[in-house]
Order: C-alpha cells, then structure tokens, then sequence
C-alpha cells in the first residue's frame, strides 16, 4: 500500500493503533516523526490505555515497576507518552480500556465502537502486525479487524522490540495482507531520545509534555513516573523508519 512515504503523506491523518502505552513509540517512532515533519497529521492511539481513575490494586508488571494503582500508571504513563509525542510531533489520544492485568472495562464490542469511533475516516491506520507475541497485541488486533476498521486504510507494522523473536504459532489476524512501514532500523540523532520500560523520554531536546499541568489531558499534572528500567540498559531506542 502506497501513501507512507514521508512524500507521499503531507496533509494526511495516519493513525497509529498502539495496544499499550509505548508499543508504538518503541516501533514507529522515526516513522511518526518524519510524516510529522512532512506535514502530516500523526495521531498515536493507545488502546489499552487503562483506567487513571482506577484505584485497582496494580498488576505484575506495573507493581514491578513500583506502582501501587492501576490509576497511578495510567497517569504516569500517560504524562510520559505525551512527552515522546511532543518529541515526535504526534498528537496522544487514549482509550481507558485494561490491559491483561486488569480487568478489560469493556467487552470486544465496546473495544472495536471506541477504537472505530477515534480512527475516523483516517487516511492510514497502522496496527501491530508481527510477531503479536503478547496476547493483548494479538487479541486487540483480531478483535478491531472483526469487522471493525476498513481494511483497505489498514498496514501493519513491525512490532519493537520483539520482532528479533517471533512467537512460534503466531499467525497474522486473517484478512489482511502483510502491508507494513518498512522494517529499516535506525537511530534517533544523539540526545533526542531515550527508551524507558513505558516509552520514551525526552533528552536534549527541551521539549516538554504537551499536557503538563493541565490534569485534564493525561490526570498526571506534572507526576513524575517512578524509576524504571530500561529494555536495554543504556541502550538508545532502535526505530524503523518509514
């Protein structure tokens, strides 16, 4: 499918469908940054953004990352997407539905109207295409392709940083043809970026959160999120480009 060329894209809306709150800033970052500066309208949509009201004992991996509440990573997490979007020049839009470690706050049904409802009439909608190695990935997928998104808007995309390892019997959701952004890795300039378990933060840039101090963006206000690991220590975030 042609149009995601950084030529090819001035003008357009690309929505880029990110099951949690850094799946799609890990994989297209460069991607999104570069249709941005082309003149496109890039909007990241996190699914599973879960909900920052909740006050649900938090799950494994966020209770690992020493949060205590469902709600306090979500706003967290939501402060620190918005700074990666400020640096890549997208616009965040969450949806409160839980992740594997919540409850879902919400059936399919519920997912896919609400998913559906924020794509719009999108000119391209990427989604998360291989290896679908987590079972949020695979479900959401599956769940918004049932009909759900106009498939002749859709590509996917190589999902960072599993894709070095493919899940044995993961199959691509049926009925879409293996259109993806090309899988080309490629650095951030030095200083841009880093990766953080939860996304990306600014460097030096100096550029700062879109919604910070405005509670009714993200609920975060200016909260830092607490100190996380990184996927690879000290590592800077390999993306692939358009």
């Amino acid at each position: 499918m042609g149009g995601l060329l950084p030529a090819e894209t001035p003008g357009r809306r690309i929505v880029v469908v990110s099951p949690h709150l850094d799946d799609g800033v890990l994989s297209l970052g460069a991607s999104i940054a570069a249709w941005s500066r082309a003149g496109a309208r890039v909007e990241l949509l996190t699914v599973l953004g879960c909900d920052p009201a909740s006050e649900a004992p938090a799950g494994g991996w966020d209770r690992r990352g020493g949060f205590p509440t469902e709600g306090a990573s979500a706003r967290a997490r939501r402060e620190e997407d918005c700074r990666a979007c400020a640096i890549l020049g997208a616009t965040p839009v969450w949806l409160p539905f839980g992740s594997v470690d919540y409850e879902r706050h919400g059936d399919e049904a519920d997912v896919r109207r609400a998913a559906v409802e924020a794509v719009g009439a999108a000119d391209r909608v990427l989604l998360p295409g291989s290896p679908l190695s987590h079972p949020d990935h695979e479900w959401l997928v599956r769940t918004l392709v049932a009909d759900g998104l106009d498939r002749g808007s859709v590509a996917l995309y190589a999902e960072q940083p599993y894709t070095g390892a493919p899940a044995p019997g993961r199959r691509r959701p049926r009925g879409l043809h293996p259109r993806s952004a090309r899988r080309r890795s490629h650095r951030f300039r030095r200083g841009s970026a880093t990766a953080t378990r939860s996304g990306v933060r600014s460097g030096a840039t100096g550029r700062s959160c879109p919604c910070s101090g405005w509670a009714g963006a993200c609920g975060a206000g200016r909260t830092a999120s607490p100190s996380l690991p990184s996927w690879s220590p000290g590592a800077r975030t390999n993306l692939p480009a358009a």
